[in-house]
């Protein structure tokens, strides 16, 4: 299982929302592979809080591992 590590500031919110909380909980839920629901009850955060922080990060990561990917395409093309 993979795990991603989440720094707080890929999370743009309100300045007037404790970002911490809703960066361990999305940790918390893609390690222990927890749905929304228990990792919203579990850490006392609405779930529909989560849910934006969550599809906020697997956007990002969905755009790293992309970037990643094209990077080691062009690598195996060169090496031809």
């Amino acid at each position: 299982m993979m795990h991603y590590e989440i720094s707080s500031n890929q999370l743009n919110y309100s300045p007037f929302v404790n970002k911490k909380p809703i960066v361990e909980a999305i940790q918390y839920m893609i390690t222990f592979n927890l749905s929304i629901r228990q990792a919203a009850e579990l850490f006392n955060i609405s779930k529909s809080t989560l849910h934006r922080g969550f599809k906020k990060q697997m956007a990002q990561q969905n755009k790293e591992i992309s970037l990643e990917l094209i990077a080691q395409l062009n690598k195996c093309q060169q090496m031809e």
